[in-house]
């Protein structure tokens, strides 16, 4: 009989995460459906109310004759270097005839014309860089409007955007926290009944406080994303220590830990296996025990006894009489 209860709350504890699965299944589709509720902000809206289209074209105009101002800025000022080059190698190469007391005319015009060259490629670079400031004017006078409404676009969606979200906050708040609160209440109320009402509830709870995690952790992202290490550390560290602790008051109890060892075939005392006479062979304490009740040995620390089924500490009269004994300590 214990076999099979131990079997079917193995069961019930399977059953008990799928049912958690399932609810919290149930439950990230409610929250997905929340948000829902609130509409995003209409972003084209906006741009109209804050004449963005009329102040785009003149802006993209602007920078695009500013742009080509600055590529025929760069384009005269190369002309500009490979004119001087030019004209300091005829100047050197003339320089360098007269040096010998020879004039020649083709080397004199040929330094004339190097010379106008890099003359008239400063005058152009000059009315280039003219230009260049002149369409940096321009766009700042059309372009500033256009930036300064931009911006304020910007500021007006985030603003939206921030009052979208604590909208949603509010809502799926007020749909995971209560419930989380009513769950654990239930589970509060019924855990000292046990039995199936108790599981249930249990699952109920743990779903709850899954979607409220998510929930809190949805939401905090954005504040502890830079310190996703440290949290996780934190987190699992606190895990673990609850674990340990869970695990020493739940798996190593005094009695959960002898009905584990008995269950085992173990020495109830100090776990030894194969320990099957009136002694044990490693720490020599007593296996066995006399029924009250029926005088025959049974197994020590047993709730009832193997050949009259009475129970621990009741005596033959108590037997007799059906009433519950006393679990004394073997």
């Amino acid at each position: 009989m214990e076999g099979e209860e131990r079997e079917l709350t193995r069961a019930e504890k399977w059953l008990a995460f799928g049912l958690v699965a399932f609810l919290l299944l149930g439950g990230v589709w409610i929250l997905r459906q929340i948000s829902g509720m609130v509409p995003h902000p209409n972003y084209e809206e906006l741009r109209i109310a804050h004449r963005i289209g009329e102040l785009e074209a003149p802006y993209w105009h602007a920078q695009a004759a500013h742009q080509a101002a600055i590529n025929l800025e760069n384009e005269r000022l190369a002309a500009l270097t490979n004119a001087r080059q030019v004209y300091e190698f005829r100047r050197e190469e003339y320089r360098v005839s007269l040096d010998r007391g020879i004039d020649d005319p083709e080397l004199r015009a040929l330094h004339e014309t190097a010379r106008a060259d890099f003359e008239s490629a400063e005058v152009r670079l000059e009315v280039a860089r003219a230009l260049t400031r002149a369409r940096a004017a321009d766009l700042e006078v059309v372009g500033q409007p256009f930036l300064d409404a931009q911006q304020a676009l910007n500021r007006e969606f985030s603003q939206r955007m921030a009052r979208r979200e604590l909208h949603l906050l509010l809502l799926r708040g007020a749909y995971a926290l209560p419930l989380f609160g009513a769950s654990l209440l239930a589970w509060h109320r019924l855990r000292r009944g046990g039995g199936t009402w108790t599981l249930l509830a249990t699952s109920f709870a743990a779903f709850a406080g899954l979607q409220a995690l998510l929930l809190v952790g949805q939401y905090s992202w954005h504040l502890f994303r830079n310190y996703v290490q440290l949290a996780v550390s934190l987190f699992g560290a606190a895990v673990t220590t609850a674990a340990i602790v869970g695990l020493r008051r739940l798996a190593f109890a005094p009695d959960r830990l002898v009905k584990a060892r008995l269950w085992r075939g173990r020495c109830p005392h100090c776990g030894f296996p194969g320990s099957t006479g009136k002694f044990c062979a490693h720490c020599g304490e007593p296996l066995q025990a006399t029924c009250d009740a029926c005088g025959q040995p049974r197994v020590v620390m047993v709730l009832y006894c193997g050949h009259c089924g009475a129970r621990r500490g009741m005596t033959k009269k108590e037997a007799l009489n059906g009433r519950p004994g006393p679990a004394k300590e073997d």
